[in-house]
């Protein structure tokens, strides 16, 4: 009760013309938010959004994300592709962050079926804005056991087996060992580039929200390599593991439908093609480290650890 007070008083600040419509309380297992929503003043437009943390261990997610929002901004040409007029409120001692909402419909899996084309076009266009280095860097130290170290050795301390029976951590490192040292542009990452993250406004961008997952120091293509796994798993709904791994690759084979697009992203950020399968590889691991840390849904990890060692595959075949 005393949350949902606050997150009514962060919203109808005196800057705001309209009260709380609804209160929104996420239902995955994951969400750390309280979401407070105010409409115009026919009721029928959303037009201010306030989230709560669900306790105040939660608070310093809403300040990360307020943070990363500002640095997005600060780096960005191109600003209206993430939520605008944000700020952090207190209430009652709890921190809340506040924001304009987004013009447009969610581009939910209905959405990107009905027109995938457009969904991949949308997408990709936002990618193609996101603030990157000029320069490329030695992929190396502290990055590098951020990105790489740390999520291989959570997920080995996790995998069943980690004495020797599973050894897949094992060739995941000796593959990834191989981007040490090696020059890549460093890429602001948003972290997770899917549905109910995804909006498009009414000139058919991409505006995307939820930026607690963020970090301005990320790796190329991270976020590629979500969102077209999202857009495949959206289109071709396949029902098991083999499906899911055949969608995958079907959008990024040599001939596949989201390549010719992949290769033009490759070519502005000045990626050798045959980087792709480590950076994905890279990409996975840290997906099936991040579910394997947090609360999601069994479904979420087994789809992590399936697409991690589909990765694996496809990597040492490349390496051969």
């Amino acid at each position: 009760a005393d949350g949902q007070r606050d997150t009514r008083s962060a919203v109808a600040a005196p800057d705001v013309e309209h009260p709380v419509a609804a209160l929104v309380t996420p239902r995955y297992a994951a969400s750390r938010t309280v979401v407070g929503l105010a409409t115009d003043e026919t009721g029928r437009q959303i037009t201010r959004i306030a989230k709560l943390a669900r306790s105040v261990a939660h608070q310093t997610t809403l300040i990360e994300e307020s943070r990363m929002l500002d640095a997005f901004l600060a780096r960005s040409i191109d600003r209206h592709h993430v939520p605008t007029g944000h700020h952090l409120a207190l209430n009652a001692g709890c921190v809340a962050l506040v924001e304009n909402a987004v013009d447009g419909y969610p581009l939910d899996r209905r959405a990107v079926r009905r027109n995938p084309s457009g969904a991949l076009r949308a997408g990709l266009a936002w990618l193609e804005q996101v603030p990157t280095s000029d320069s490329v860097e030695p992929f190396d130290g502290e990055r590098f056991d951020e990105l790489i170290g740390r999520p291989l050795a959570a997920i080995e301390a996790a995998l069943p087996g980690s004495s020797g029976e599973d050894p897949s951590s094992s060739r995941a490192g000796e593959l990834l060992s191989t981007l040490r040292g090696m020059a890549l542009p460093v890429v602001f990452e948003h972290g997770d580039l899917s549905h109910p993250n995804l909006f498009v406004d009414p000139a058919d961008d991409l505006v995307v929200i939820d930026w607690e997952q963020a970090r301005p120091d990320g790796l190329p293509l991270h976020d590629a390599f979500y969102f077209i796994a999202y857009l495949a798993e959206s289109v071709d709904r396949p029902d098991d593991d083999d499906s899911l791994i055949a969608s995958y690759r079907e959008a990024f084979s040599c001939s596949g439908w989201a390549r010719p697009d992949i290769d033009l992203h490759l070519e502005r950020l000045g990626i050798d093609p045959r980087q792709v399968p480590l950076l994905n590889l890279a990409c996975w691991t840290r997906m099936l480290a991040q579910a394997l840390g947090s609360p999601p849904t069994a479904r979420t990890r087994h789809r992590a650890d399936r697409m991690w060692r589909a990765a694996i595959e496809d990597a040492e075949r490349c390496a051969r």
